[in-house]
């Protein structure tokens, strides 16, 4: 069998090609492609197959011009088959090449149940057409049909006409026979055909060939790079908090593309390849910004790339510097646990979701800008994601008591306690929050506000609605309130006060009490050793004495004695039968002395003296002193 390329056939299989001894020819037909698959229910062919009126018809265009195989399957009542070989030769319209004008429609299909092929309205437009062009469809070559779309596209064009000249003339009779106006709307009579499985809304046609207007030719304009004016060069970030970074508008300037919008900016890395979708820093080209939460201190090169409209681009080399955070001792922490419908891969490597976050915490507290939230590493547990931050607006050399206050009657309800109906409807559908916590730290954390109960008093945050998730731990009566403060349990993230009060502790409080222990047993240990070594010479001084002092005279040895010299002032004594001294004597006047014999005496040697006796004074005589000894003597016996 041989069609042609954009005209309709219609073929149907005599009711005696196939023949069964039980059946008859009450058979089951069916049309099989050259892969034995069905074309009954498929609408994905040019070829289409009616089994109760055993009907194969089909609108093939030019680009299924070629030799198809097909199988016609006959099936009896107990599953017998038999099949036979279909051949459809597709042939090239003999106008193909010649053809000097289209027509289109732009058709929405109603009711698309009533057409399971797009051959079936197809047949209905071109049925319209022939009625309303008064002849048959024999005239009407299709040329395209688009039907993936919502609005479905019919092309076509009349054979009748001329094609060794340009009927120009008659082209637009036929584009009026259709429309009712210029601008291309269908006109009623077309409308009323193909009512109301169909409805047109738009009609439109182009010449070709000898009827295509001469194209003038056009000098392309010359087209330069753009041009760095004024380059970023350098992008200064910190660890946990949200960079914003605004591209300026005078960074590129093109002298083709003026106006700053029309130029296309995006972000590459260094080796100019796209920024990975997990990576922390992102581009947006609209808003022309830098976004992202960075997760730890480095220095990254990116390229920023400019391309004008003509295709041509400039490019300028900037580093993302992401220093650590500056140390500050916080009074109060924030966490919130958002539950497992937002998956946590998801939001941890999405720097959009993060934004989106935290735009919505400024949103709700009233914060101008993202760089007063600090923002903790995100955690993981089983049915939530937890999200902890300090607020930089909140003073930290006092505790804001009154901000903290006012803080917690955003979060929570005054009256019952839980979450604040307005937390649900700034962080809903995008965030659903569970639990909310607020931990008190350094100055507030050993301080309390006046007229106000402790924190330590206060427990968690629960959410008491019905279609929530209670947050971890036992589920709080109404009454308790929102907050919770434990000061023998850390916060959910290990905080930087706490860290560097633990560093200082370990490093010069606890050393120097561990020296000044060791000093203390040092010096107690001295008073002891020194204390037991008196008490033993005292001892031996005690024993002595008491071995000595009962009896009388103590002994003194040799060497203990001293000699002491008489004192000049004593009194003389004076002897009974003592006799004043004699005279001195007399020597010559010559020079010579002569001794008589009464002088030949011996000289005068005075008495010892005497000590006095005891009536007198009371004191024993005092003994001679003894010759010292030649030989050493041994030392004295000391008594244990």
């Amino acid at each position: 069998m041989s069609v042609t390329a954009g005209k309709i056939f219609r073929f149907v299989i005599p009711f005696n090609t196939f023949k069964d001894f039980e059946d008859d020819y009450n058979l089951t037909y069916e049309l099989l492609d050259s892969n034995n698959r069905s074309l009954t229910y498929s609408n994905n062919t040019w070829l289409h197959f009616n089994p109760y009126r055993r009907e194969v018809y089909g609108l093939p265009l030019e680009e299924d011009v070629s030799k198809w195989v097909f199988w016609v399957k006959a099936t009896d009542r107990d599953g017998a088959s038999v099949r036979e070989k279909l051949n459809i030769q597709v042939q090239q319209h003999k106008l193909n090449l010649i053809f000097n004008h289209e027509f289109s429609l732009h058709i929405r299909i109603e009711k698309q149940q009533e057409f399971p092929h797009y051959v079936d309205w197809s047949l209905k437009v071109l049925r319209a057409l022939g009625k309303i062009y008064n002849t048959n469809m024999s005239e009407i070559t299709v040329r395209k049909i688009s039907h993936l779309q919502e609005l479905v596209l019919f092309t076509w064009s009349n054979d009748s006409l001329p094609t060794n000249y340009c009927p120009k003339s008659d082209i637009e009779d036929l584009y009026k026979m259709l429309t009712a106006n210029d601008h291309g709307d269908p006109s009623r009579e077309l409308n009323i055909a193909l009512q109301p499985e169909l409805r047109v809304k738009k009609i439109s046609y182009r010449q070709y060939g000898v009827c295509e207007p001469p194209q003038t030719p056009v000098t392309q304009p010359m087209n330069f790079s753009p041009l760095l004016r004024n380059p970023v060069d350098h992008v200064n970030a910190t660890v946990g908090e949200l960079l914003i970074f605004k591209v300026k508008d005078d960074t590129f300037y093109d002298h083709e593309d003026v106006d700053h919008r029309m130029l296309n900016i995006t972000l590459l890395t260094a080796d100019r390849k796209p920024i990975p979708a997990d990576n922390w820093l992102q581009f947006d080209s609209k808003n022309r910004e830098f976004y992202g939460i960075p997760r730890k201190a480095g220095r990254t090169d990116y390229q920023l790339v400019c391309i004008d409209t003509g295709g041509l681009e400039a490019s300028d080399s900037l580093e993302v510097i992401v220093d650590p955070p500056p140390k500050r001792h916080y009074n109060v922490e924030f966490s919130m646990n958002v539950t497992n419908e937002l998956p946590y891969q998801k939001f941890v490597n999405s720097a959009a979701m993060q934004k989106k976050f935290v735009e919505k915490l400024m949103y709700l507290f009233g914060e101008k800008t993202p760089n007063n939230f600090h923002f903790l590493p995100f955690k993981q547990t089983y049915d939530s994601i937890i999200v902890t931050w300090f607020n930089k607006s909140l003073p930290i050399n006092v505790c804001p008591h009154e901000e903290i206050r006012r803080l917690q009657s955003i979060l929570h309800n005054m009256n019952d306690k839980s979450i604040s109906h307005k937390v649900h409807a700034v962080m809903e559908p995008d965030f659903k929050v569970s639990t909310i916590k607020v931990h008190t730290l350094g100055n507030c954390k050993s301080k309390h506000p006046p007229h106000e109960p402790r924190p330590a008093e206060i427990p968690e945050v629960e959410k008491h609605t019905p279609h929530s998730t209670v947050g971890v731990g036992r589920k709080l009566p109404p009454e308790v309130p929102v907050e919770e403060h434990r000061p023998d349990v850390p916060p959910i993230e290990d905080t930087a006060p706490q860290s560097r009060s633990d560093e200082y502790l370990m490093t010069f409080i606890v050393p120097a009490v561990i020296v000044s222990i060791m000093l203390f047993l040092a010096s107690v240990a001295a008073i002891v050793l020194y204390r037991r070594r008196r008490m033993g010479k005292m001892n031996v001084e005690e024993d002595g004495r008491g071995s000595y002092g009962n009896k009388g005279i103590p002994v003194i040895f040799q060497e203990e004695l001293e000699e002491k010299p008489e004192s000049g002032t004593k009194a003389p004594v004076i002897l009974k039968d003592e006799k004043p001294p004699l005279a001195p004597p007399e020597y010559s006047k010559s020079g010579s002395v002569k001794l008589s014999d009464a002088d030949s005496t011996e000289p005068y040697q005075p008495p010892p003296p005497f000590a006095r006796s005891q009536d007198s004074g009371g004191r024993q005589p005092q003994r001679p002193p003894k010759p010292t000894p030649t030989y050493r003597k041994p030392p004295p016996y000391v008594p244990p």
